[in-house]
């Protein structure tokens, strides 16, 4: 039996690519509070752009293949933890105004 690969530790300082997150309000200023239960979380720039382009992307190639199949009615598009999926939204007669 092979010994299990060590895991190496990554310090999460060493990183020079972080930014911090404030508090947003509703006039779209940041706010940040001076306490000592203050809590500082940071989130790597560089992770969070590229999940959300790859989601976007995803979304984009879906409605574009939809609309090369024919599909000329209403859909809606949602995530999952398995991925996008298309699913097409068939309106109700109270939908309609009928």
């Amino acid at each position: 039996m092979a010994p299990e690969p060590k895991k190496m530790k990554i310090d999460p300082t060493s990183s020079s690519r972080t930014a911090s997150l404030h508090a947003v309000t509703k006039d779209g200023v940041t706010t940040s509070t001076n306490t000592s239960a203050r809590l500082d979380v940071q989130v790597h720039l560089s992770q969070t752009s590229d999940i959300h382009l790859k989601i976007q992307r995803a979304k984009n190639y879906a409605v574009a293949q939809a609309q090369q199949e024919g599909c000329m009615s209403n859909f809606r598009v949602f995530d999952s933890p398995f991925g996008n999926f298309l699913v097409p939204v068939i309106p109700t007669r109270s939908d309609l105004g009928g």
